[in-house]
């Protein structure tokens, strides 16, 4: 199984490391350990060890602390704090972006850093009690791996300088004017940031989250009363693309997700099902260069879905995702080709249908995370007894939708467009429609349908532009006939 949580995140275009844990010691599944008594696995685990950078996932532990301060008295919720728009630390959601000064309690500010992430009022709460703090709790509940170095800002602020900026302020005021080729060098620079760097920064394993997770889903990591607002806020994050995305309802997902500067993207969770198993994951991802987010965060879903359901045989993950490496492979080739177009003015006669055919590849790319949700769903449907005949009656129509699908990726990497295939995959999307309308069975459908959305437009925009083209040229031959 880990071949095949190996393989989700080789396709999506990252490094992966991930823990997934019961919640509660009397379950039994997993690969990667045996139970302390010796009865079977216990934890699912690829590299869970691995030390990573966390991002906004250490918000978890802010949270935990400044909750614990609540439950214990050393801090009032309810006191009011001035957040001044001209010290705000950097951020793309919430008070990061205020213009004017705010007013909030300590308690609403825990609510924007776990439901919104927002980094503004997680240094203002870092400095009330301070990162000495935080480390401490982490040695407490033996998270050996895990350790905060700085505030939020202060990190920012050492990435800014580590582009050889004065700061992180500098650093973005020198990236609205930069040039293209200077933006590219930065860009080469950026991974190599310490803060970037698990060995220099701040730094946490999957493990060590995931047992976190453990600890405060069973009150355990500090006050009960804590506990229980920490669980409550992660459930209403508002980020559901990543660990959710690899199940559906009934099953809940409360999380963190965190991310950096496009390099590093994680998130961490609780899967509760409807029957009572509730398993905690930590999910840690770092892109390489030309990798598309929709598939990285598509990725964590389908590998948690697996970590936490490894029973399923690797083939119903093979047989959804087969194209998915064809579908990668191509758009990369056709993105480098049409830089290479751009940039060359020798090639310039041939740019527009460069480009034209790197878009349609790029956009094809998009369908990949699709590809990668139903195999997800496949996987988590096959390991349950009350969904496993629903697999085993949507396999032929999937199949059929499978391989329809891949003749319109071919269309749409030949010529553009996808041809007859498009409507092989309405009708068969009807046909099943029809043969099964119990809710997993719709489930299953539900990512071939944003699939034939996805190929009904590419198949009319080359269309058009190239009526648009062909009225251009007329025009430039007419103007031409009319100057001789």
């Amino acid at each position: 199984m880990t071949d095949d949580i190996r393989g989700i995140f080789e396709r999506a275009g990252c490094e992966g490391a991930l823990c997934v844990l019961p919640l509660d010691d009397d379950g039994e599944f997993g690969f990667g350990g045996s139970g302390s008594d010796g009865s079977g696995f216990r934890e699912s685990g690829f590299r869970a060890d691995e030390p990573s950078v966390p991002a906004s996932v250490v918000k978890v532990q802010v949270a935990l602390e400044v909750e614990t301060w609540f439950a214990e008295g050393r801090l009032d919720p309810g006191e009011r704090v001035t957040l001044s728009a001209a010290d705000r630390t950097f951020g793309p959601t919430g008070t990061s972006l205020f213009e004017d000064d705010a007013v909030l309690s300590w308690r609403d500010m825990v609510v924007l850093m776990l439901t919104i992430s927002d980094n503004h009022t997680t240094n203002v709460l870092l400095r009330r009690i301070g990162v000495d703090a935080v480390n401490a709790t982490a040695e407490r509940l033996g998270l050996t791996g895990t350790v905060l170095e700085s505030d939020l800002r202060t990190m920012l602020d050492s990435i800014g300088r580590d582009l050889g900026r004065t700061g992180w302020a500098d650093a973005v005021a020198w990236g609205e004017r930069a040039s293209a080729a200077e933006s590219a060098r930065v860009e080469e620079l950026l991974p190599t940031a310490r803060a970037l760097d698990p060995s220099r920064g701040t730094r946490t394993t999957p493990r060590d989250m995931a047992e976190l997770l453990r600890l405060i889903w069973t009150d355990r990591a500090g006050p009960a009363a804590a506990c229980a607002r920490v669980r409550t806020l992660m459930g209403r994050q508002l980020t559901r693309h990543r660990i959710a995305s690899g199940f559906r309802p009934p099953v809940r997902v409360a999380a963190k997700s965190g991310g950096l500067l496009g390099v590093v993207r994680n998130e961490v969770g609780v899967i509760s099902h409807p029957d009572g198993r509730r398993y905690a994951a930590a999910i840690f991802t770092r892109s390489r260069p030309g990798s598309d987010e929709t598939a990285i965060n598509a990725a964590i879903g389908a590998a948690t879905a697996l970590g936490a359901d490894p029973a399923v045989a690797h083939d119903n993950v093979a047989a959804v995702t087969g194209h998915v490496d064809a579908v990668h492979d191509n758009a990369a080739r056709a993105r480098e080709a049409e830089r290479s177009v751009r940039f060359n003015p020798l090639h310039h006669r041939h740019r527009d249908s460069a480009g034209r055919t790197a878009r349609a590849v790029t956009a094809v790319d998009r369908l990949a995370p699709h590809l990668e949700t139903l195999a997800g769903e496949v996987a988590a449907f096959t390991a349950r007894d009350d969904l496993a005949p629903v697999v085993t009656d949507a396999r032929p129509h999937l199949r059929a939708l499978t391989a329809a699908t891949g003749r319109a990726i071919t269309g749409l990497l030949d010529t553009g467009g996808p041809g007859p295939a498009l409507a092989t995959v309405r009708d068969g999307l009807a046909a099943y429609a029809r043969a099964d309308s119990r809710p997993a069975a719709v489930a299953l459908r539900r990512p071939f349908q944003q699939i034939l959305q996805l190929l009904d437009g590419l198949g009319r925009v080359p269309q058009e532009q190239e009526q648009e083209q062909g009225q251009e040229q007329e025009q430039e031959q007419g103007q031409g006939q009319e100057g001789a």
